[in-house]
């Protein structure tokens, strides 16, 4: 009786759930592309916001055909041409990726995951399984951006010609991301995992942009931006590399050291000419001391007057320079002499 009416509140839930899902997303770009794999795959999907979590659900399309549905209450659902071969990860409330094991060609096609949520609704996501996922990747530019920070990816065309979409991917392991997509009909589209943090700028094909705000050392990876017209071949890859907060605050730190460092050995080059300097003045007067020492007592009084003479001499022109007006000075009168006449 149980089994019954779990039958039929998981057909139930399918009709309601597949009478929801709009044609309209398969006019759209998938938002991940996954390599087909027999050992098993992971078809990822993550709602970026929080809430109360109603029900998870997996249709193949496209004739809406069901795989998977999970409840909170009513557990676990699985078709039967899936039974013992999916399974719900369940890494965080709001984790509704599955795994499928013992993958076959049949299992090639398009994926999607809706996730009901309250209050905010239904997020959704589309997979496409391919046999065969291969990118002809230029060699990647490094960029380093610290956690928490802005990335911003632009892809400019050089060339004459006539561009009528570009995409930005991530390419992961055996997967590809969409990032963002500008297209000449129907505008910008950004991809499920970035919809919540990224814009893209679509304002002129042939300089497109996309920024991702709020990096986490998961968005590190390969970037991958291309264009598709009359003309191809043109594209840009990146390695992104987000440096954690250690990594931060070793940047930090070698750049303290550095000017530490740099201070430091300014410091002690000025030292040295400052204790250099003092010591050649001590032995010059050390030298000058042995020199008086040997010297005439009349020649030591000549030394001594020529040195006090050149010090007022410098006295002299210091005064001239200081003062603009005239110069005085009481200069000692001589004496006169006077002899005495004999009367």
């Amino acid at each position: 009786m149980e089994a019954t009416q779990k039958d039929l509140w998981y057909f139930m839930v399918l009709a309601i759930l597949l009478g929801v899902i709009k044609d309209a997303f398969l006019e759209k770009p998938a938002d991940s592309i996954k390599k087909l794999d027999p050992r098993g795959m992971t078809l990822e999907c993550v709602c970026p916001w929080g809430g109360n979590l109603s029900m998870i659900a997996w249709v193949k399309m496209p004739d809406k055909k069901p795989v998977a549905v999970y409840h909170p209450n009513h557990g676990i659902a699985i078709h039967d041409e899936y039974a013992g071969r999916v399974e719900f990860l369940r890494s965080s409330l709001m984790d509704g990726s599955i795994s499928i094991s013992n993958a076959t060609a049949g299992d090639v096609g398009l994926y999607q995951c809706s996730v009901q949520t309250f209050p905010k609704g239904s997020w959704t996501k589309n997979i496409l399984v391919e046999e065969s996922v291969d990118l002809n990747l230029s060699t990647p530019v490094p960029m380093v951006v610290g956690k928490g920070d802005t990335f911003a990816l632009r892809c400019n065309y050089v060339d004459d010609g006539s561009v009528y979409q570009v995409t930005f991917v991530k390419v992961v392991g055996r997967s590809v991301d969409t990032v963002a997509l500008c297209s000449r009909v129907e505008g910008g589209f950004l991809g499920a995992d970035y919809r919540e943090r990224a814009t893209v700028n679509c304002s002129d094909l042939l300089g497109a942009s996309v920024q991702l705000t709020n990096v986490t050392e998961e968005d590190g990876g390969i970037y991958h931006c291309h264009f598709s017209g009359q003309a191809f071949g043109q594209a840009t890859t990146v390695s992104l590399t987000v440096a954690g907060e250690d990594s931060v605050m070793s940047r930090h730190t070698h750049d303290i050291y550095m000017y530490i460092y740099i201070g430091g050995g300014v410091s002690g080059l000025v030292l040295i000419v400052v204790v250099t300097t003092s010591i050649c003045w001590h032995k010059r007067k050390k030298r000058r001391a042995k020199f008086r020492a040997k010297l005439h007592p009349m020649q030591r009084r000549l030394l001594n007057n020529y040195e006090q003479a050149a010090l007022y001499d410098r006295m002299n022109k210091r005064a001239v320079h200081q003062e603009d007006g005239e110069v005085y000075a009481n200069i000692p009168r001589q004496p006169r002499q006077t002899t005495n006449r004999k009367t």
